[in-house]
């Protein structure tokens, strides 16, 4: 079993401007903040108020009262054996945001340690044994096989960064996606949706290239909502694709490009008349 995350991650301008929580009141935000730390910490929770408020230490009857503002942020769930001696299986409640939260820290963990034990054995391969002899008579191609490991095993990209890199790129493409097209969904950072991003990552791009890409995808829906079909997690990260549009340059829907510097009138010529008027003037 995965050890439990002592601390949960709070997006904090998600929190504060979900509209769910928007209307609650200060009670109902404590009650709710509070059942996400218990899911997080023990899985999905019943649905009855009694033993919300037991395990909360809190009355029911204040529970209750702000049931109505807390329930609609958590989803039904019904979890596999978990029948009682009725033969009924109660329903659990859960936030579908926390579970994807879940996830992401598990994949984390995962390649984490993949990584890790790849290095260390990577490194017991590459290094010599005691009972092994550096007589003259060892092969050439001996050494040289061994000293290719250890040159692979410093120039190997670490999966855990490239990861990491993935998830900011996904998060900016969804925010870009949610400025374009309001009514869009999220992508949810799963590996299938972080593939292409981190096919693209690995062959030599970097996070600011991807970016750049990502904005002149979003100044073009703007112009062309008819776009916004293309504008996914995989087709602008296609090798062909993301080459082509991180050789253009990011423009506004909303301007056209400046073909020339705008044309200044030159400067009036004052005769010698009207400069004397004005010494005179100021001698006054």
């Amino acid at each position: 079993m995965a050890p439990k995350l002592p601390y949960m991650p709070l997006y904090c301008n998600d929190f504060m401007y979900d509209p769910k929580v928007r209307v609650m009141s200060r009670v109902g935000r404590s009650i709710y903040v509070e059942m996400l730390c218990l899911e997080w910490l023990h899985g999905p929770l019943p649905d009855d108020v009694v033993t919300i408020a037991r395990m909360l230490g809190d009355n029911p009857k204040t529970i209750r009262a702000h049931w109505h503002e807390v329930r609609p942020c958590f989803d039904v769930v019904t979890p596999e054996k978990l029948a009682n001696n009725s033969g009924i299986i109660p329903s659990k409640l859960s936030n579908n945001r926390l579970v994807i939260e879940k996830l992401k820290h598990n994949n984390r963990r995962v390649i984490s340690a993949k990584a890790a034990k790849s290095r260390w054995s990577t490194d017991a391969d590459a290094m010599p044994s005691e009972s092994e002899s550096y007589s003259e008579s060892s092969s050439e191609s001996d050494i040289k096989k061994k000293k290719g490991i250890s040159e692979a095993t410093k120039k190997k990209k670490s999966p855990l960064l490239s990861n990491a890199s993935s998830e900011q790129v996904l998060e900016a493409l969804n925010a870009a996606r949610k400025r374009a097209m309001p009514n869009c969904r999220g992508i949810t950072c799963t590996p299938e949706s972080l593939k292409h991003i981190s096919e693209r990552l690995d062959a030599g791009a970097t996070v600011e290239d991807c970016l750049h890409v990502i904005a002149v995808l979003e100044a073009e829906v703007r112009k062309k909502p008819e776009a916004s079909r293309w504008f996914n997690h995989e087709t602008p990260f296609r090798p062909d694709n993301f080459a082509r549009n991180l050789s253009f340059p990011v423009t506004s829907a909303s301007s056209k490009p400046i073909s020339r510097l705008p044309e200044f009138p030159a400067p009036r010529v004052v005769s010698d008349e009207e400069r004397a008027l004005i010494d005179r003037d100021r001698a006054k």
